[in-house]
């Protein structure tokens, strides 16, 4: 009997990424600032945070890309 975490299952990524998108919400000024805007629109929480997590997702590939650390390719 297989179980249904064996392959293809997205939940330990997701929630993962899901922990990561609460603490940046809390933490990081400019994360608090982009979820506002989101929840600000009446938008669901749901709805605002998968957002936070597809930018922190984009910010990683980001970072990941052009090889430097979050301090380093922090603008001026």
């Amino acid at each position: 009997m297989t179980s249904p975490f064996d392959s293809g299952d997205r939940r330990r990524p997701r929630d993962v990424l899901y922990m990561a998108a609460m603490a940046a919400v809390q933490r990081n000024a400019e994360m608090a600032a982009f979820y506002g805007r989101f929840v600000g629109k009446e938008k669901k929480h749901r709805v605002a945070t998968v957002a936070v997590m597809r930018k922190l997702v984009a910010l990683a590939n980001a970072l990941l890309r052009d090889g430097c650390r979050w301090e380093e390719c922090r603008p001026a």
